[in-house]
């Protein structure tokens, strides 16, 4: 079993604060930063001082992420993240899977595969259709996450 502590923060004041708090717990041995949250972000400084693994995340509002450019913005910053040394890069998009496939040719780093789904939980049929457009698309890592709303989501 792994421990993956996420840290949202509106800007790397704050972030480094809790970024520190969690490279130093011991309990932890991953990290997933939402990098659309940091509104002065500085990719750079995160990394000169990196001691774990660390999870690249840009979500837009529907994923209760703060981010609203454009896709190349998003692929730009994340890009930027693996080029720093980022362990895994959280993607939900076919094209970002495809892109991202290709810069694994230069860089070691996982893709994770996400679906979140904060209303409801999809029908098995549907999940299954999620996970096997994920593994077309070779993401190295699955992440499916929903509201259950009752016992027969489970």
């Amino acid at each position: 079993m792994k421990i993956c502590v996420p840290i949202k923060a509106d800007n790397m004041k704050d972030f480094l604060v809790k970024f520190a708090q969690a490279q130093n717990n011991e309990k932890v041995d991953l990290i997933e930063i939402w990098l659309d949250q940091i509104e002065d972000l500085n990719i750079e400084e995160i990394f000169k001082f990196k001691s774990k693994p660390l999870i690249g995340v840009m979500k837009e509002p529907k994923e209760f992420g703060k981010f609203v450019g454009s896709r190349s913005k998003k692929i730009a910053i994340l890009t930027k993240f693996v080029e720093f040394g980022g362990d895994f890069v959280d993607a939900s998009l076919s094209e970002d899977f495809e892109y991202f496939n290709g810069l694994k040719k230069e860089y070691k780093f996982q893709i994770i595969g996400s679906f979140h789904d904060f209303i409801r939980t999809p029908s098995l049929q549907e999940l299954e259709e999620i996970i096997k457009h994920r593994i077309y698309f070779d993401c190295d890592i699955i992440k499916i996450a929903t509201m259950i709303q009752q016992d027969s989501d489970l």
